[in-house]
């Protein structure tokens, strides 16, 4: 199915597409694509006036001001496009996900990969990506003799065909572009076409009308192997998967889709609302002057500098030309638009720290207003599970490729559990008291458990708990203990009635009468 102008949702936004630059060796519904994530990726780095001014899709007039002697039209940018970017990968992965398994051998295969790759960030950086540009990639290659998960680009990346069942693609097309080192440099074009079990590519020069002249040879391209040489026209995987695995924000009858899907109008309107309040409260801060004629020099100029001047009347008094702009009304106008985008958005304003009301007293009430994003993040995390899930096995499936010992699949994969965490604090008082209510007040964690969540530092943590139990030890009464608590000496003790130290006393001996034990003889 080949998408259309009028078949992408970011067609309906003001002004999309108008003047969508076109790449030739694209087709047109991989230009639409390529032109939407260009667009995201504006709002979210905050080149809003490019965006919305420049490319002229903003809804809303910018009357000019002169500024320092030039012409400028004022535009302040209150990018929460970026803030619910980056609040939703929070509340999936501010917290590294849990990959855990039953074996040994898997899980510490996972572990080492994970170190080895920064995964867990790689997985971030994915996830708050595909808010924006509705999609998320990696890709799992073989560097050095090892696998590693590495970052990719959605807008440099081209899936062919629809999607398998198992949300997947069986194939990509990706692009890039660089110059030659030549001693006239040339710009080539490398397509390097992704296929289950194989990687092809092709190198061709790029002619002055922008078009691709070719195939031109893979010496051109100034990346090289790590060994030195050209790439290779073809490389095989060693399994039978796509090495690129995707992912999808959401889903639209279909269709991936982005966190921005109909809120770029709502911030536009908020853009221009804080603009034109920021633009009065400058004319009131440097408002026109009106003055006398006759404070005018022969050539009819005024000297800003002169403090003094005569007045035959009250009239000729120089004033400050004001007037009521009613900024209580524009400013509740700009909070609208902002609830208005933020209802749009599913996300409460407190989890974007956007109360007025200031932060909530405790981490309980934050999680409790935080449901509506709570509940949004649990939809997403039933992409992003899938898409943590399959990226890892695929990197165990290469490294299974690659390794004379392999590691053990029990049953029909990895049977690899992820596990998400969300970004908000945890009211530890809420939750002792939780705990205390459902046990009854009995212990439920061990002194260990108890300092490894206060200290980091295993040295440290190790001499906390060694202190922790010579303090027990020294407050316990030694009269509890049998035995030698001496700790030294070959020759046995005895106390001043005779006994030894390692024989058992009497009642009467010690000084305790039978009644006190809770017996009675006869």
């Amino acid at each position: 199915m080949i998408e259309s102008w009028d078949d992408n949702l970011w067609a309906n936004t003001v002004g999309y597409g108008a003047r969508a630059p076109k790449v030739s060796y694209l087709s047109d519904a991989q230009n639409c694509r390529m032109e939407r994530m260009r667009v995201a990726r504006l709002l979210w780095k905050g080149n809003h006036r490019q965006a919305y001014l420049t490319e002229r899709r903003s809804q809303f007039d910018f009357p000019e001001m002169e500024v320092q002697g030039f012409v400028w039209w004022p535009y302040l940018t209150f990018n929460c496009l970026k803030l619910i970017s980056t609040t939703m990968a929070d509340l999936l992965l501010l917290e590294d996900p849990s990959l855990t398994t039953a074996d040994e051998d898997v899980q510490t295969a996972i572990d080492d990969l994970k170190i080895r790759s920064d995964f867990d960030r790689v997985c971030y950086d994915a996830v708050r990506g595909s808010s924006w540009s509705s999609e998320g990639m990696v890709e799992i290659l073989r560097w050095d003799g090892q696998v590693y998960v590495q970052d990719v680009r959605p807008s440099e990346v081209f899936p062919i065909g629809d999607r398998q069942p198992d949300g997947q693609y069986a194939s990509y097309n990706r692009y890039a572009t660089a110059l030659t080192t030549e001693s006239k440099p040339r710009r080539v074009l490398l397509i390097s076409t992704y296929l289950p079990g194989s990687i092809t590519r092709k190198c061709c020069l790029i002619g002055d009308d922008g078009k691709p002249q070719g195939d031109a040879g893979l010496a051109l391209w100034p990346t090289k192997r790590p060994d030195g040489s050209d790439l290779l026209p073809e490389e095989g995987t060693g399994i039978e998967w796509n090495t690129i695995v995707w992912m999808a924000n959401e889903m639209d009858e279909g269709k991936a889709t982005s966190d921005y899907d109909g809120l770029i109008e709502l911030q536009d309107s908020l853009n221009a609302k804080q603009t034109q309040i920021a633009r009065v409260i400058a004319q009131h801060a440097d408002p026109a002057v009106a003055f006398p004629e006759m404070a005018a020099d022969p050539d009819g100029n005024i000297r800003t500098r002169k403090k003094m001047f005569f007045y035959r009347s009250k009239d000729e008094i120089p004033q400050y030309i004001t007037w009521n702009a009613e900024l209580s009304a524009a400013i509740e106008d700009r909070d609208f638009a902002l609830t208005s985008l933020l209802i749009a958005a599913e996300l409460p304003p407190g989890l974007l720290g956007l109360d007025k009301g200031g932060a909530p007293d405790s981490a309980r009430k934050l999680r409790l207003q935080a449901g509506k994003g709570l509940a949004r993040a649990k939809r997403k995390a039933k992409f992003v599970r899938p898409f943590i899930r399959t990226a890892a096995e695929t990197a165990l499936m290469m490294i299974n490729a690659g390794s004379r010992v392999k590691i053990a699949m029990p049953g029909d994969g990895f049977g690899l559990a992820v596990d998400l965490h969300d970004g908000l604090p945890i009211d530890d008082l809420d939750q002792a008291q939780t705990i205390a209510l459902l046990t009854g007040g009995k212990p439920t964690m061990s002194v260990e458990r108890g300092v490894e969540l206060q200290i980091a530092d295993p040295e440290a943590r190790e001499k906390e708990i060694g202190l922790l139990k010579s303090n027990q030890a020294e407050a316990t009464p030694s009269v509890i203990f049998s035995g030698d608590q001496t700790g030294g000496g070959d020759e046995p003790q005895t106390h001043a009635d005779g006994h030894g130290a390692n024989e058992p006393e009497t009642p009467e001996a010690a000084g305790i009468k039978p009644s006190a034990m809770g017996g009675g003889g006869a």
